[in-house]
């Protein structure tokens, strides 16, 4: 039998009552373990799982282990079944099958733009409509609505690269650049 508790935030969510809300922005949810965890992985500076690999830190172990698994190995277990397609992330693989089967379950609430991620919708919000940017750089006039696009932009002050080839000198502080790297050295071997 499930404690009245569990019960009642399991109705809770059948019902789309969420009474517990994010002080910082429009975020809500029904569980209290939740929002804390909202509150300090998009609010605060805590972040105590470091990459022995790159100067990545993270507040979510889960979160260290995709970066890991995603940066700096090549390994793929996540195989498409309808295609050749391979990735280190089995939510990046369902949003992969999701594009063969046709489907774009995120709608725009202003337009009838549709989209297969959430990712996506948010930046058609962000560029069509000019949603808030709710990070914003503190030593110029960037914003953008992406936590860690804000945090590669803020190297560019510092000048910090923190994404390091391991097969030559190459730093980056986008982790996108590094990875499109990657792919020079894959294509030469």
């Amino acid at each position: 039998m499930a404690r009245p508790s569990v019960l009642k935030r399991h109705m809770m969510a059948h019902i789309g009552l969420k009474p517990f809300k994010c002080d910082y922005c429009d975020y809500a949810t029904n569980h209290t373990g939740v929002l804390n965890r909202h509150v300090r992985t998009r609010h605060t500076q805590y972040r105590p799982h470091m990459c022995p690999h790159c100067d990545y830190t993270t507040a979510l172990p889960t979160s260290l282990r995709l970066h890991v698994s995603a940066v700096h190995t090549d390994e793929k277990p996540f195989k498409c079944h309808l295609c050749a397609y391979r990735t280190s992330r089995s939510q990046v693989l369902r949003q992969h099958v999701l594009g063969h089967s046709g489907l774009r379950p995120y709608h725009c609430d202003q337009c009838r733009y549709t989209a297969i991620t959430r990712g996506l919708l948010k930046r058609h919000q962000v560029t069509t409509h000019k949603v808030d940017k709710s990070f914003k750089c503190d030593l110029c006039d960037y914003s953008t609505y992406k936590r860690k696009a804000l945090g590669e932009h803020r190297m560019t002050h510092t000048q910090e690269r923190p994404y390091r080839c391991d097969r030559c000198h190459y730093r980056s502080n986008h982790a996108a650049a590094l990875k499109k790297h990657l792919l020079k050295h894959q294509l030469q071997q």
